[in-house]
């Protein structure tokens, strides 16, 4: 059984020793939490997740959680998915935290299949549109060259459409002394881009996620 004592409108709980209930004693305390955005808008009249309860923001941003005196806590606070921020804190009377919500990337990734002809007689290539989701600023790229005969052409990924061996941004060019490709494509959230492709294992792949996002890019289309 739980007990709650209040003495002059202040909270208080009992709690038991290792051997008797003794005249032990701890307030409840309140804090403020303060909600932005990235750019420092206060998060006004939304439902936001602190450690997998919703609750909602006030005009300001703020949140009121309470919790026992000196007591520390890591909040992990969620909002529309995407925005996160942790934040750790201490229960101390009025104490006040403001807390800027990072926005991450939805990790995804797409398989390619268009590419996966083979061009003999020419440079032909194919089309494959990449819509780019939103925060995501570098994508990453993998595949190997598609071969069904021994005058088969070089493999081809890039911004080129025209049936010629290079041209454009190149992303890569796949010979037999150079079969397969990894590279890390810098792009623009929310752009649309056309990717051709020509002589190119079906299953060719593009992913996203918070760590590519992190890494150096080797070309930008």
């Amino acid at each position: 059984m739980r007990y709650k004592i209040m003495v002059k409108g202040t909270a208080y709980k009992a709690a038991r020793t290792a051997k008797l209930y003794t005249a032990q004693i701890y307030r409840a305390v309140s804090i403020k939490l303060i909600i932005t955005l990235p750019d420092g808008t206060p998060l006004s009249g939304q439902t936001v997740n602190i450690n997998g309860t919703n609750m909602a923001t006030g005009p300001t941003g703020q949140v009121i959680l309470t919790g026992d005196m000196g007591l520390t806590a890591k909040l992990h606070i969620i909002y529309n998915v995407t925005y996160i921020a942790d934040v750790d804190v201490t229960y101390v009377a009025d104490a006040s935290y403001t807390v800027a919500l990072e926005e991450h990337v939805t990790a995804g990734s797409v398989t390619v299949n268009a590419w996966a002809f083979s061009s003999t007689s020419s440079y032909a290539k194919k089309p494959y549109t990449l819509v780019v989701p939103p925060v995501v600023t570098v994508v990453k790229m993998t595949g190997s060259r598609r071969t069904s005969g021994l005058k088969v052409k070089a493999g081809y990924v890039g911004t080129n459409g025209e049936a010629i061996p290079h041209g454009d941004v190149e992303i890569a060019y796949l010979t037999a002394g150079s079969s397969t490709f990894e590279k890390y494509v810098g792009v623009t959230p929310g752009e649309t881009y056309t990717i051709y492709g020509r002589n190119v294992a079906a299953g060719a792949t593009i992913e996203w996620s918070d760590e590519i996002n992190a890494h150096a890019v080797d070309v930008t289309i």
